[in-house]
């Protein structure tokens, strides 16, 4: 089991650092009710992140992909 928002977390700040205005989402999938991810701020429209789609457990998978049904908004960076 992750670590709640561990990889969401790097991420936004990475994408941040990078001058990218993002935002930490959660959702609810099959397995748990808190799943983080990011979602980035371009030409005007919120687009998913999803970071641990790169991982071992997903493979490699389009970024744009969720694995999660979104909630709420955790907070805006």
């Amino acid at each position: 089991m992750e670590i709640v928002g561990g990889l969401a977390e790097w991420a936004a700040k990475q994408l941040k650092a990078n001058k990218y205005k993002v935002r930490i989402v959660q959702g609810v999938n099959s397995y748990v009710s808190n799943h983080r991810w990011v979602q980035v701020r371009l030409n005007g429209k919120w687009l998913n992140f999803e970071s641990s789609l790169v991982t071992k457990k997903y493979g490699s998978k389009n970024y744009s992909k969720t694995c999660a049904r979104l909630n709420k908004i955790v907070k805006t960076l």
